[in-house]
């Protein structure tokens, strides 16, 4: 019997299993809460050597303190800490319906079943005794990250099932009116000016006007392509073509520059017009964000497992509403103008994770960065 075989295998294993726990736990936030600092360190070093974003707290009410400051994906918090125990700091985050879906890893000595009992009724999704093996803490973490995964997108399809009821309606009253508002703008003209240049003075009137409406029409078209069904067909293409399509249109659209640095023959998976339209999606949007004159890099970065990851950065960015937790969301706009530029993001994401790509991105004192995951070729 091959023992060196079966050792190999198990090693693969460990790996396919920690790739795929580093896949799903990439965009997630840890919260460790943990009164001994040499514990709280462990568990520190352990997770970001895994490359995950982990932030600490002493005891409950510092962790209390962090949840509403940080908004963690997941809670790993020990019971008995001073101040405020992991029982108390767990039934106060149950309490507030925005953090209900934070998933709560109890860790702690306490092992007795009235203690696994308690704690899982206080509010804990799942319940560690000490000691305990990294291992066993990563496969915890792996389980409520495909939860909190599944959970968020019975949330998007609820939601794009939502739009792609009422969008449609909705754009075509719009548009007739729009297209009404055009017609009755141009007639206006011709009656005033009767075959003149306009006078200076309503020059920069009629010019404001048939922006709006421009605008208008584009967002109407935005969301008619976002509430239709995707027909994708994968296929291998060069994403830097494809990069250089959408930068191109981009450029002559909105004159947004940007500075490519992405090999030739990239190959990647994917439907090449629906990737096109994605990626155009993101830059319009940081179009109307950026000051005059800013520009864009994007770049392939070292993809952890197979695939290619695209990252698109924007140091120049400065949002005009205040940072949400989920860029491609719609529903979370503020204002008219966020939602015109949300409704391009929404449509890049639905595209992209129809494609089995992720993206992400974020907002912040260094501007703007997405990262777009496809599928290697």
């Amino acid at each position: 019997m091959d023992i060196g075989f079966f050792r190999n295998t198990e090693a693969a294993e460990k790996r396919t299993l920690r790739e795929k726990l580093r896949a799903s736990m990439r965009n997630a936030k840890i919260l460790v809460v943990e009164d001994n600092e040499g514990m709280r360190t462990l568990i520190v070093r352990q997770l970001e050597k895994e490359g995950f974003l982990v932030r600490t707290a002493g005891d409950g009410e510092e962790g209390l303190e962090k949840v509403r400051q940080e908004r963690p994906d997941i809670v790993v918090t020990d019971v008995m800490m001073p101040k405020m125990d992991g029982l108390a700091m767990t039934a106060k985050i149950r309490e507030n319906p925005a953090w209900r879906s934070i998933y709560i890893i109890m860790l702690t000595a306490l092992t007795t079943l009235k203690n696994k009992v308690d704690g899982l009724k206080g509010g804990a999704d799942d319940y560690i005794g000490k000691p305990f093996q990294a291992p066993e803490l990563l496969a915890r973490l792996g389980v409520g990250m495909r939860l909190i995964e599944t959970q968020r997108a019975l949330v998007r399809a609820e939601k794009d099932a939502a739009v792609g009821l009422i969008a449609a309606g909705v754009a075509h009253e719009f548009r007739n009116r729009f297209n009404a508002i055009s017609m009755g703008m141009q007639l206006l003209v011709e009656d005033l000016t009767e075959g003149k240049p306009l006078p200076p003075g309503l020059v920069g009137v009629k010019e404001n006007i048939d922006r709006e409406i421009s605008r208008g029409t584009e967002l109407i078209k935005d969301f008619l392509a976002f509430s239709q069904p995707l027909e994708l067909k994968p296929a291998a293409v060069d994403l830097k073509l494809v990069v250089d399509r959408a930068v191109e249109e981009t450029r002559r659209a909105v004159g947004l520059s940007a500075h490519v640095a992405v090999p030739p023959g990239t190959r990647v998976l994917a439907d090449a017009t629906g990737l096109v339209t994605a990626f155009s999606a993101v830059l319009r949007y940081l179009a109307e964000q950026l000051p005059a004159g800013a520009g864009v890099e994007v770049r392939v970065e070292p993809a952890e497992t197979k695939g290619v990851t695209l990252l698109l950065e924007a140091k120049d960015f400065r949002a005009r509403t205040e940072e949400t937790r989920d860029l491609f969301d719609m529903f979370q706009a503020t204002n008219a103008e966020d939602t015109a530029g949300r409704t391009k993001l929404a449509l890049a994401a639905r595209i992209v994770r129809e494609g089995e790509g992720e993206i992400s991105a974020k907002t912040g004192p260094a501007g703007f960065s997405a990262k777009l995951r496809l599928k290697g070729a």
